[in-house]
């Protein structure tokens, strides 16, 4: 600290106005706020079909970790944004990180659903799992592995090409940034 009570020059983590931070503990404000949150949705998808997730990201958001576990069968999950959807879709439940008593008040944006379909859009990302109790990470598989992601309208398949019914979990764990 100097003088008048700023930080000094060794306090930031960059020089560039607009992109510089304080050096602080490990800890994140979005935590400590209430901006971070965490979804999962146990799936079960049948021999040859498709299960979808529809995630409405209304704003800015790191996402911190998409992982996928596959207890038994073959699965593979594509992400895409855009294209066209159909069907009946229903809320998927959304949790805050923190829930301590001393947290603010603010309440989550991004909205899941499950349910109906979808075809088009832009392939963003694929994963392929094999039974066994696997587990992939596409976001937050090693530290640091976080992205940065823009409002749009995305979704998930889990593609069951397989003779035996495809069943796990996917979770994701996200801060907004209003």
């Amino acid at each position: 600290m100097t003088d008048n009570g700023t930080p000094g020059a060794d306090a930031w983590t960059s020089k560039t106005p607009g992109l510089r931070r304080l050096r602080v503990d490990p800890g994140q404000t979005g935590f400590f706020e209430g901006r971070e949150f965490r979804t999962f949705f146990e799936y079960s998808v049948p021999a040859g079909q498709s299960v979808y997730l529809r995630a409405t990201v209304p704003l800015n958001i790191i996402l911190f970790s998409t992982s996928l576990t596959l207890d038994a069968g073959k699965l593979r999950m594509t992400l895409r944004a855009g294209g066209t959807e159909g069907g009946t879709w229903s809320p998927v439940a959304v949790f805050p990180k923190n829930n301590m008593t001393d947290r603010p008040a603010y309440t989550g944006q991004v909205q899941l659903d499950s349910g109906g379909t979808h075809s088009g859009g832009l392939l963003l990302d694929v994963v392929r799992l094999h039974g066994g109790g696997n587990r992939s990470a596409t976001v937050g598989g090693q530290v640091s592995d976080e992205r940065g992601v823009s409002p749009g309208v995305f979704y998930y398949r889990l593609e069951n090409n397989y003779n035996l019914t495809a069943n796990g979990v996917l979770s994701a764990v996200w801060e907004e940034r209003p």
